[in-house]
């Protein structure tokens, strides 16, 4: 990964409205946590604990739009749910969180895939905007959701529960990690 202009994370905001849609489609609850790969600016972290009320997380693997991103959580009196992290997603523990939200070109997902896979627990959703997870779109054991609307390109991937199985939504397996911690456990 580098900097902006590179093939993998050029710098583009996500429209406001994107979030919102991204982050209604994942199901996104207040007791839940949020992590927002290449967080950027932090809009999507600073809505889901405005608008949500849940604790998010932002990583980048730059600091340079980190201290916008803190900012941002302060204009909007969230600091007390929100951490900016300089992190690798490739090396990243993704398991403590529900929903992981990314806006990465094709390659950027595909490489980050494998942590997704190893390290996400059973119940979460990854919501991708604009870009499909090729890894998890074709899997035919994945529950996809897309926006409704068709307005945006909006993908949710969604690991078995308990309590969505036999529902329609999400009862199917990704292949990602199915065991919760203790320490998770007992967070909630």
């Amino acid at each position: 990964f580098s900097h902006e202009g590179d093939s993998f994370a050029p710098l583009v905001e996500t429209p406001r409205l994107a979030v919102r849609r991204m982050l209604e489609l994942a199901r996104l609850q207040r007791t839940e946590r949020l992590v927002d790969v290449g967080c950027g600016d932090g809009r999507i972290v600073v809505d889901a604990a405005a608008h949500f009320g849940c604790e998010a997380v932002g990583i980048d693997l730059f600091d340079d739009r980190l201290s916008d991103a803190a900012a941002l959580a302060a204009e909007k009196k969230v600091t007390d749910r929100t951490r900016f992290l300089q992190a690798d997603a490739r090396e990243f523990d993704f398991s403590s969180f529900d929903v992981v939200v990314v806006f990465l070109l094709p390659a950027a997902l595909a490489t980050i895939l494998p942590q997704l896979r190893a390290s996400v627990a059973r119940g979460a959703r990854v919501a991708s905007y604009w870009f499909p997870i090729e890894g998890l779109m074709e899997d035919p054991t994945v529950a996809v959701t897309t926006d409704p609307s068709g307005e945006m390109r909006v993908f949710v991937y969604s690991t078995a529960t308990d309590a969505c199985e036999g529902r329609g939504q999400g009862g199917r397996d990704l292949g990602l990690k199915h065991e919760v911690s203790a320490d998770r456990a007992g967070a909630r």
